[in-house]
């Protein structure tokens, strides 16, 4: 990784100018046999060398490590160090090595279920919680939800839907798996039975924001020709005005509709002027459909709002004037010196 090699290079200046002042006591080895185990560890001992040089923290825990190599609990202390700076591989390596002492621990397993996820190897993911459901037998809701996302990010969607189906069983009452259910089915384009998913989650909790907007891209996302509005309300509850509609145009742009995005951008600028995401999307829709990026419905909509300003600054000014002359004609003074 190139992160990786910019703070290797840091930390091996560092070593190079002030190694000579630096000395650690030296720990009398017991020296125990050569295992795979033990040759695994020993290498993460070497590779973290360079990685944790110039981190105090790092170097201590590092030390009681290399003292005592039992302790799960160093080594998950380390794998946070490295996660932290950017070296989740050590990370994953530490929490594999935990999970040799204790293959049934639960929050190892689903730590290292995230990091092989951050490093975009969700199929290892899976495999991995498969490995463990396997001998356990019967359905926990909380892993079979995580297997069904990482095989759904491993594209394996069919199977996704079932660890999915399977821990709602288990736990029908949860909102984030109906939701994590509901999320499978609305990348199989299965709009209808995705919005029922995201309905059911909010039955359960009206105040899950990720539900309500998957809810709208559901609604937004189903065939062209029907009536967008509820989708614009759900985003608009979870988010706000202008990032409701510059959804729907992201949405448009998916359907290939691009005048119809470019309205909904239209409209999320005039929220929001200069808002980020609608921009991006107007740059993606001028890529598209090769028309230049500017919205068009704006310039009309801005020459309206003078046009409005002049006609009721105009009408006012004739209303005074009107009234001016009513009083004149009210005032008997004015009356005598005509």
């Amino acid at each position: 990784m190139t992160s990786t090699g910019r703070l290797a290079a840091v930390a091996v200046a560092a070593l190079a100018l002030n190694g000579c002042a630096r000395r650690t006591a030296a720990i009398p080895a017991q020296t125990p046999p050569r295992t795979a185990m033990r040759a695994t560890l020993d290498r993460q001992v070497r590779n973290a060398v360079v990685a944790g040089e110039g981190d105090q923290e790092v170097r201590i825990l590092r030390q009681r490590l290399a003292i005592a190599p039992e302790a799960n609990e160093l080594r998950v202390q380390l794998a946070g160090k490295y996660k932290a700076a950017g070296f989740p591989d050590l990370a994953l390596e530490h929490i594999r090595n935990a999970r040799l002492r204790e293959p049934r621990e639960r929050a190892l397993l689903l730590e290292e279920v995230r990091l092989l996820r951050d490093q975009d190897l969700a199929g290892e993911a899976a495999s991995t919680l498969q490995r463990y459901l396997e001998p356990a037998g019967g359905a926990d809701p909380e892993l079979r939800s995580w297997l069904g996302i990482a095989l759904d990010e491993a594209g394996k969607l069919d199977q996704g839907e079932r660890a999915h189906r399977e821990a709602l069983a288990a736990s029908p009452e949860s909102d984030v798996l109906h939701n994590n259910l509901g999320y499978n089915l609305l990348q199989q384009r299965r709009y209808a039975e995705a919005a029922s998913e995201f309905e059911a989650a909010l039955r359960i909790n009206r105040r899950s924001e990720t539900a309500r907007s998957n809810l709208a891209r559901a609604m937004a996302e189903r065939p062209a020709g029907q009536d967008p509005t509820a989708a614009v309300a759900h985003w608009t509850t979870a988010v706000d005005a202008a990032a409701a509609h510059s959804n729907l145009a992201a949405a448009y742009i998916e359907q290939a509709q691009y005048q119809k995005a470019r309205e909904e951008i239209g409209t999320a600028l005039r929220y929001k002027r200069a808002y980020g995401p609608a921009l991006n999307n107007l740059r993606l829709a001028a890529e598209l459909d090769g028309r230049p990026a500017e919205i068009t419905a704006d310039t009309r909509e801005r020459r309206w709002h003078r046009f409005t300003a002049l006609m009721k600054r105009a009408f006012t000014k004739k209303e005074t004037e009107a009234e001016a002359r009513a009083r004149k004609a009210k005032d008997p003074r004015t009356a005598a010196s005509r």
